[in-house]
């Protein structure tokens, strides 16, 4: 049976990690549209058009971009998602109640409103701490959690999964991540009194675990339903 996974929660609460869970668990696709808006952002194919000025500067700064440059991107790969035959989880979004309302329709009528929603707590100091010390793949996307292997025996110069180089994300800055926090908080968590308002049954679960406990748990829920 495909379904679809909505995951949300405040810069560092582990959305990609749990997506990526998921997508492994139960073969779906994981649509990371922070990887896919920054790819096209910074297309130099896109240079010269002023809209993505605009995005580029909102993106370094934290903020949300325009919702209809990002429903866009989220609705034309959402269907060639569900054309595949396969069921997708999203790390979050819709970004805003504006994005939501149009989404979620869409995902009712694609997997038949089999939409499972998640919610992840994590205090803002647990926010900064993690985002701030971990470290992406160039090239295949993975995060490592650097701060962790400082305290192993193991020191990687390179991504154990692909052999890339590592980099730091902008959004990962302690001031940008603060800035992020009240985007989530403004913009994004008022999508959640509107999906319950509209029958939506959503999960809210503690992230202060480490990540293997929180996929416990969500996978849990989602076993319970889908028998």
């Amino acid at each position: 049976m495909n379904f679809a996974v909505i995951i949300y929660g405040p810069p560092g609460s582990g959305k990609g990690t749990q997506a990526n869970l998921l997508q492994d668990h139960y073969n779906l696709i994981h649509f990371d549209i922070g990887k896919y808006l920054e790819e096209y952002i910074f297309d130099k194919k896109n240079i010269n058009n002023p809209q993505i000025t605009e995005a580029i500067n909102a993106f370094k700064k934290g903020a949300l971009i325009d919702p209809t440059l990002v429903f866009k991107i989220i609705e034309s790969k959402t269907y060639q998602i569900e054309k595949s035959g396969s069921g997708l989880v999203f790390s979050g979004s819709a970004r805003t109640l504006e994005e939501a309302e149009k989404l979620f329709p869409i995902l009712d009528k694609l997997y038949n409103k089999k939409v499972f929603i998640f919610v992840l707590n994590i205090k803002p100091e647990t926010s900064i701490d993690r985002n701030s010390k971990r470290v992406i793949c160039r090239e295949c996307g993975k995060i490592i959690i650097n701060h962790l292997l400082k305290k192993s025996k193991f020191h990687l110069n390179y991504c154990p999964y692909c052999g890339g180089k590592f980099r730091t994300r902008v959004l990962d800055k302690p001031n940008i991540i603060r800035d992020r926090h009240k985007e989530y908080k403004n913009r994004t968590m008022p999508i959640i009194p509107y999906l319950k308002s509209k029958g939506y049954k959503v999960y809210t679960i503690g992230a202060e675990n480490p990540p293997f406990k929180v996929f416990k748990k969500i996978k849990r829920i989602i076993d319970n339903n889908i028998k």
